[in-house]
Protein backbone atom coordinates (compact mmCIF):
# COMPACT_ATOMS: atom_id res chain seq x y z
CA UNK A 1 0.00 0.00 0.00
CA UNK A 2 0.96 3.31 -0.65
CA UNK A 3 2.62 5.35 2.21
CA UNK A 4 0.18 7.89 3.59
CA UNK A 5 2.60 10.35 5.15
CA UNK A 6 -0.46 12.51 7.07
CA UNK A 7 -1.10 8.93 8.67
CA UNK A 8 2.46 8.85 9.86
CA UNK A 9 2.25 12.05 11.55
CA UNK A 10 -1.38 10.93 13.38
CA UNK A 11 0.58 7.42 14.62
CA UNK A 12 3.40 9.56 16.42
CA UNK A 13 1.38 11.98 17.68
CA UNK A 14 -1.04 9.55 19.45
CA UNK A 15 1.99 7.89 20.12
CA UNK A 16 3.68 10.65 22.26
CA UNK A 17 0.40 11.35 23.73
CA UNK A 18 -0.63 7.77 25.47
CA UNK A 19 3.17 7.81 26.83
CA UNK A 20 2.50 11.55 28.00
CA UNK A 21 -0.77 10.23 29.09
CA UNK A 22 0.52 7.33 30.98
CA UNK A 23 3.57 9.10 32.63
CA UNK A 24 0.87 11.19 34.65
CA UNK A 25 -1.50 8.48 35.18
CA UNK A 26 1.38 6.24 36.37
CA UNK A 27 1.30 7.96 39.45
CA UNK A 28 -2.29 8.31 39.97
CA UNK A 29 -1.76 4.32 40.62
CA UNK A 30 0.73 5.01 42.77
CA UNK A 31 0.18 7.53 45.30
CA UNK A 32 -3.19 9.57 46.59
CA UNK A 33 -3.17 13.15 46.18
CA UNK A 34 -6.30 15.91 47.49
CA UNK A 35 -8.59 16.48 44.86
CA UNK A 36 -8.08 19.74 45.26
CA UNK A 37 -4.72 19.47 45.04
CA UNK A 38 -2.76 22.06 42.39
CA UNK A 39 -0.71 18.47 41.78
CA UNK A 40 -3.66 16.46 41.68
CA UNK A 41 -5.51 19.11 39.44
CA UNK A 42 -2.06 19.62 37.14
CA UNK A 43 -2.31 15.82 36.87
CA UNK A 44 -5.24 15.78 35.86
CA UNK A 45 -4.88 17.96 33.80
CA UNK A 46 -2.49 16.51 31.77
CA UNK A 47 -4.42 13.40 31.39
CA UNK A 48 -7.38 14.35 29.99
CA UNK A 49 -5.50 16.74 27.56
CA UNK A 50 -3.84 13.35 26.22
CA UNK A 51 -7.19 11.18 26.62
CA UNK A 52 -7.22 11.94 22.47
CA UNK A 53 -4.72 9.15 21.70
CA UNK A 54 -6.98 5.89 22.29
CA UNK A 55 -9.32 7.64 19.52
CA UNK A 56 -6.71 8.47 17.27
CA UNK A 57 -5.14 5.08 17.19
CA UNK A 58 -8.83 3.89 16.07
CA UNK A 59 -9.65 6.10 13.66
CA UNK A 60 -6.01 5.52 12.05
CA UNK A 61 -6.94 1.47 12.30
CA UNK A 62 -10.22 2.48 10.32
CA UNK A 63 -8.96 4.41 7.97
CA UNK A 64 -6.37 1.68 7.07
CA UNK A 65 -8.15 -1.60 7.49
CA UNK A 66 -11.74 -0.52 6.41
CA UNK A 67 -9.54 0.83 2.92
CA UNK A 68 -12.48 -0.16 0.24
CA UNK A 69 -8.29 -0.82 -1.87
CA UNK A 70 -7.75 -3.52 1.05
CA UNK A 71 -9.16 -6.86 0.77
CA UNK A 72 -10.24 -8.44 4.37
CA UNK A 73 -11.27 -11.76 5.08
CA UNK A 74 -11.66 -13.73 8.31
CA UNK A 75 -8.53 -15.97 7.69
CA UNK A 76 -6.35 -12.84 6.67
CA UNK A 77 -7.25 -11.40 10.06
CA UNK A 78 -6.61 -14.56 12.08
CA UNK A 79 -3.49 -15.18 10.37
CA UNK A 80 -1.84 -11.89 10.42
CA UNK A 81 -3.18 -9.54 12.18
CA UNK A 82 -4.80 -11.09 15.13
CA UNK A 83 -1.57 -13.79 15.51
CA UNK A 84 0.70 -10.52 15.28
CA UNK A 85 -1.64 -8.91 18.54
CA UNK A 86 -1.19 -12.65 20.31
CA UNK A 87 2.56 -12.91 19.84
CA UNK A 88 2.60 -9.60 21.45
CA UNK A 89 0.25 -10.26 24.70
CA UNK A 90 2.50 -13.68 24.89
CA UNK A 91 5.86 -12.13 24.81
CA UNK A 92 5.42 -8.41 26.27
CA UNK A 93 1.77 -8.54 28.04
CA UNK A 94 2.24 -12.11 30.18
CA UNK A 95 5.77 -10.67 31.46
CA UNK A 96 4.02 -7.25 32.49
CA UNK A 97 1.59 -9.66 33.84
CA UNK A 98 4.19 -11.56 36.45
CA UNK A 99 5.85 -8.27 37.25
CA UNK A 100 3.19 -6.90 38.32
CA UNK A 101 2.48 -9.86 40.89
CA UNK A 102 6.49 -9.27 42.27
CA UNK A 103 5.36 -5.54 42.72
CA UNK A 104 2.83 -5.76 44.77
CA UNK A 105 3.52 -9.22 45.86
CA UNK A 106 0.14 -9.34 46.69
CA UNK A 107 -0.59 -13.57 46.22
CA UNK A 108 1.00 -16.70 46.89
CA UNK A 109 1.33 -18.21 43.92
CA UNK A 110 2.20 -14.96 41.75
CA UNK A 111 2.44 -16.93 38.44
CA UNK A 112 -0.83 -18.41 38.97
CA UNK A 113 -2.77 -15.42 39.38
CA UNK A 114 -0.69 -13.42 36.75
CA UNK A 115 -1.61 -16.27 33.96
CA UNK A 116 -5.53 -15.68 35.02
CA UNK A 117 -4.41 -11.86 35.20
CA UNK A 118 -2.88 -12.17 31.60
CA UNK A 119 -5.97 -14.22 30.60
CA UNK A 120 -8.50 -11.65 31.81
CA UNK A 121 -6.86 -8.74 30.46
CA UNK A 122 -5.78 -7.05 33.66
CA UNK A 123 -2.16 -6.49 32.71
CA UNK A 124 -0.31 -2.75 32.67
CA UNK A 125 -2.24 0.12 31.18
CA UNK A 126 -1.77 -0.22 27.72
CA UNK A 127 -2.40 -3.54 27.36
CA UNK A 128 -5.99 -3.42 26.87
CA UNK A 129 -6.40 -1.47 23.64
CA UNK A 130 -4.24 -4.88 22.31
CA UNK A 131 -7.28 -6.86 23.72
CA UNK A 132 -10.02 -4.56 22.34
CA UNK A 133 -7.91 -4.53 19.27
CA UNK A 134 -8.42 -8.11 18.45
CA UNK A 135 -12.34 -7.75 18.71
CA UNK A 136 -11.81 -4.66 16.12
CA UNK A 137 -9.95 -7.16 13.98
CA UNK A 138 -12.51 -9.86 13.71
CA UNK A 139 -15.70 -7.09 13.13
CA UNK A 140 -13.85 -5.99 10.12
CA UNK A 141 -15.09 -8.38 7.82
CA UNK A 142 -18.01 -7.98 8.98
CA UNK A 143 -18.15 -4.12 8.54
CA UNK A 144 -16.27 -3.67 5.22
CA UNK A 145 -19.12 -4.73 2.61
CA UNK A 146 -21.90 -1.92 4.59
CA UNK A 147 -18.84 0.14 4.59
CA UNK A 148 -17.64 -0.11 1.09
CA UNK A 149 -21.61 -0.38 -0.82
CA UNK A 150 -23.15 2.35 2.00
CA UNK A 151 -24.32 5.45 0.37
CA UNK A 152 -22.63 8.85 2.16
CA UNK A 153 -26.29 9.17 3.27
CA UNK A 154 -26.46 5.74 5.34
CA UNK A 155 -23.09 6.23 6.53
CA UNK A 156 -23.41 9.25 8.17
CA UNK A 157 -27.27 8.30 9.93
CA UNK A 158 -25.30 5.19 10.78
CA UNK A 159 -22.38 7.06 12.46
CA UNK A 160 -25.36 9.36 14.18
CA UNK A 161 -26.75 6.69 15.69
CA UNK A 162 -23.10 4.88 17.54
CA UNK A 163 -22.51 8.06 18.22
CA UNK A 164 -25.57 8.32 20.26
CA UNK A 165 -25.12 4.99 21.55
CA UNK A 166 -21.91 4.93 22.39
CA UNK A 167 -20.93 8.08 23.18
CA UNK A 168 -23.85 10.54 23.95
CA UNK A 169 -25.88 8.12 26.58
CA UNK A 170 -22.88 6.97 28.38
CA UNK A 171 -21.78 10.62 28.88
CA UNK A 172 -25.50 11.82 30.25
CA UNK A 173 -25.42 8.98 32.23
CA UNK A 174 -22.33 9.77 33.38
CA UNK A 175 -24.21 13.13 34.44
CA UNK A 176 -26.60 11.36 36.36
CA UNK A 177 -29.90 10.71 33.37
CA UNK A 178 -30.94 7.43 34.48
CA UNK A 179 -29.82 5.55 31.22
CA UNK A 180 -31.47 1.85 30.93
CA UNK A 181 -28.62 -0.22 30.51
CA UNK A 182 -29.32 -1.67 27.75
CA UNK A 183 -29.43 1.47 25.51
CA UNK A 184 -25.78 1.16 25.44
CA UNK A 185 -24.15 -0.77 22.35
CA UNK A 186 -21.33 -3.01 23.72
CA UNK A 187 -18.81 -2.35 21.51
CA UNK A 188 -17.81 1.61 21.44
CA UNK A 189 -14.94 1.64 19.75
CA UNK A 190 -16.86 0.66 16.01
CA UNK A 191 -18.08 3.94 16.09
CA UNK A 192 -15.01 5.29 16.05
CA UNK A 193 -13.32 2.79 13.96
CA UNK A 194 -16.42 3.35 11.31
CA UNK A 195 -15.88 6.97 11.65
CA UNK A 196 -12.30 6.58 10.31
CA UNK A 197 -13.30 5.13 7.12
CA UNK A 198 -15.31 7.37 6.98
CA UNK A 199 -12.46 10.77 7.27
CA UNK A 200 -9.82 9.03 5.22
CA UNK A 201 -12.75 8.09 2.33
CA UNK A 202 -15.50 9.97 2.25
CA UNK A 203 -15.00 13.04 3.57
CA UNK A 204 -13.91 15.79 1.32
CA UNK A 205 -13.03 18.80 3.40
CA UNK A 206 -11.17 22.19 1.79
CA UNK A 207 -7.86 23.86 2.83
CA UNK A 208 -9.92 26.82 3.37
CA UNK A 209 -11.90 25.65 5.89
CA UNK A 210 -8.62 24.71 8.15
CA UNK A 211 -9.07 27.92 10.02
CA UNK A 212 -12.36 26.61 11.21
CA UNK A 213 -11.38 23.56 12.12
CA UNK A 214 -8.49 25.30 14.50
CA UNK A 215 -11.33 27.04 16.25
CA UNK A 216 -13.13 23.77 16.73
CA UNK A 217 -10.24 22.50 18.27
CA UNK A 218 -9.39 25.42 20.75
CA UNK A 219 -12.28 25.00 21.54
CA UNK A 220 -12.37 21.70 23.03
CA UNK A 221 -9.34 22.17 24.59
CA UNK A 222 -10.88 25.15 26.61
CA UNK A 223 -13.34 22.67 27.20
CA UNK A 224 -11.40 20.37 28.37
CA UNK A 225 -9.49 22.72 31.03
CA UNK A 226 -12.83 24.13 32.36
CA UNK A 227 -14.28 20.38 33.02
CA UNK A 228 -10.86 19.96 34.99
CA UNK A 229 -11.08 23.20 36.74
CA UNK A 230 -14.36 22.87 37.96
CA UNK A 231 -14.36 18.74 38.33
CA UNK A 232 -16.79 17.86 35.46
CA UNK A 233 -17.55 14.24 34.86
CA UNK A 234 -16.52 12.87 31.67
CA UNK A 235 -16.73 9.07 30.27
CA UNK A 236 -12.93 8.00 29.35
CA UNK A 237 -12.35 7.84 25.95
CA UNK A 238 -15.61 7.71 24.31
CA UNK A 239 -16.47 11.04 25.26
CA UNK A 240 -17.74 13.36 22.99
CA UNK A 241 -15.12 16.01 23.50
CA UNK A 242 -12.06 13.70 23.48
CA UNK A 243 -13.64 12.12 20.49
CA UNK A 244 -13.85 15.24 19.30
CA UNK A 245 -10.43 16.29 19.64
CA UNK A 246 -8.49 13.26 17.92
CA UNK A 247 -11.09 13.86 15.05
CA UNK A 248 -10.23 16.88 14.63
CA UNK A 249 -6.83 16.90 14.41
CA UNK A 250 -7.12 13.19 11.81
CA UNK A 251 -9.47 15.87 9.43
CA UNK A 252 -6.25 18.87 10.31
CA UNK A 253 -3.50 16.62 9.14
CA UNK A 254 -5.28 15.02 6.02
CA UNK A 255 -6.48 18.13 4.59
CA UNK A 256 -2.99 19.85 4.86
CA UNK A 257 -1.36 16.69 3.88
CA UNK A 258 1.07 17.20 6.39
CA UNK A 259 4.51 15.43 5.58
CA UNK A 260 6.39 14.97 9.10
CA UNK A 261 9.88 13.97 8.61
CA UNK A 262 10.59 13.12 12.11
CA UNK A 263 6.85 10.79 12.29
CA UNK A 264 7.91 9.29 8.96
CA UNK A 265 11.19 8.10 10.60
CA UNK A 266 9.46 7.17 14.03
CA UNK A 267 6.20 5.89 12.69
CA UNK A 268 7.61 1.95 12.01
CA UNK A 269 8.76 2.20 15.71
CA UNK A 270 5.40 3.15 17.05
CA UNK A 271 3.79 0.40 17.69
CA UNK A 272 7.14 -1.07 19.93
CA UNK A 273 7.26 1.97 21.93
CA UNK A 274 3.24 1.66 22.73
CA UNK A 275 4.24 -2.20 23.70
CA UNK A 276 7.53 -1.17 26.48
CA UNK A 277 7.01 2.47 27.55
CA UNK A 278 5.08 1.35 30.53
CA UNK A 279 8.14 -1.05 31.67
CA UNK A 280 9.89 2.27 32.06
CA UNK A 281 7.35 3.74 34.10
CA UNK A 282 6.03 1.05 36.04
CA UNK A 283 9.99 0.43 37.05
CA UNK A 284 10.25 4.12 37.88
CA UNK A 285 6.80 4.63 39.93
CA UNK A 286 6.65 1.08 41.33
CA UNK A 287 9.94 -0.37 41.18
CA UNK A 288 12.20 2.50 42.09
CA UNK A 289 9.32 4.18 44.08
CA UNK A 290 10.31 7.60 41.92
CA UNK A 291 7.83 10.60 42.62
CA UNK A 292 8.22 13.83 39.80
CA UNK A 293 7.26 15.78 42.75
CA UNK A 294 10.17 15.01 44.71
CA UNK A 295 12.92 16.20 41.91
CA UNK A 296 10.28 18.44 40.21
CA UNK A 297 7.24 20.65 40.50
CA UNK A 298 4.68 19.12 38.64
CA UNK A 299 4.31 21.95 36.00
CA UNK A 300 7.31 21.06 34.33
CA UNK A 301 8.46 17.55 36.05
CA UNK A 302 5.90 15.26 33.92
CA UNK A 303 7.18 16.73 30.54
CA UNK A 304 10.95 15.53 32.04
CA UNK A 305 10.07 12.17 32.86
CA UNK A 306 7.94 11.96 29.41
CA UNK A 307 10.71 13.28 28.06
CA UNK A 308 13.53 10.24 29.47
CA UNK A 309 10.71 7.58 28.91
CA UNK A 310 9.97 8.44 25.40
CA UNK A 311 13.65 8.79 24.58
CA UNK A 312 14.43 4.88 26.54
CA UNK A 313 11.60 3.75 24.82
CA UNK A 314 12.60 4.75 21.49
CA UNK A 315 16.41 3.39 22.09
CA UNK A 316 14.64 -0.02 23.36
CA UNK A 317 12.73 -0.44 20.59
CA UNK A 318 14.99 0.86 17.76
CA UNK A 319 17.17 -2.70 19.01
CA UNK A 320 14.54 -4.74 19.32
CA UNK A 321 13.44 -3.72 15.70
CA UNK A 322 17.28 -5.43 15.04
CA UNK A 323 16.26 -8.62 16.00
CA UNK A 324 14.69 -10.47 13.13
CA UNK A 325 11.87 -12.49 14.92
CA UNK A 326 10.30 -9.33 16.59
CA UNK A 327 10.43 -7.40 13.76
CA UNK A 328 8.40 -10.36 11.28
CA UNK A 329 6.32 -11.21 13.95
CA UNK A 330 5.16 -8.76 16.30
CA UNK A 331 7.02 -4.87 15.67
Amino acid sequence: MKTIYYINTLRTIATLAVVFLHTGAGIFETKHFPIHDITYNTYNLYIQLMRFSVPLFVLISGALFLSPNKNINFNLITKKYVKRIILALIVFGLPMCIIEELFTNAHEMPLWHALINWITGNSWANMWYLYMLIGLYFTTPLIKPFTNNASNKDLIICLIILFILSSLLPTLQAYGININSYMLIGTPYIFIYILGYYIQWRMIVNKKDIPILFIFLLICIFFIFFRVNNEIKYVGYMDPITIAVATLLFIICKTIDINWKFANFLSPYCFSIYLVHTIFTNFLYKGLKIEITDYFPVSYGQPIFFTGIIISSFILSYFMYKIPILKKNIL
